[in-house]
């Protein structure tokens, strides 16, 4: 069974909801271990440097996805 547009978009939106809360939260690890005192180079850093990088890439294309589809729905309603 194939999803209506509409679940399309409100499953994008859910979708975009929970991965900003991934990336909110890797975002706030990897200022904390700046703040105490890990070097931007160090291994660790790095390694959640390159996951938010990662997840902020996929938020992007999400959002772009989501956005595609919802100006869809609106100008077939119009």
């Amino acid at each position: 069974m194939e999803l209506s547009k509409k679940e399309k978009l409100l499953a994008f939106g859910a979708g975009l909801y929970l991965l900003g809360l991934e990336l909110d939260s890797c975002r706030a690890e990897l200022e904390q271990l700046l703040e105490q005192g890990a070097s931007l180079v160090s291994p660790e850093v790095r390694k959640k440097n390159e996951a938010f990088n990662q997840m902020s890439l996929q938020f992007t294309r999400m959002e772009e996805e989501y956005l595609k589809l919802k100006e869809e729905l609106l100008s077939c309603d119009l």
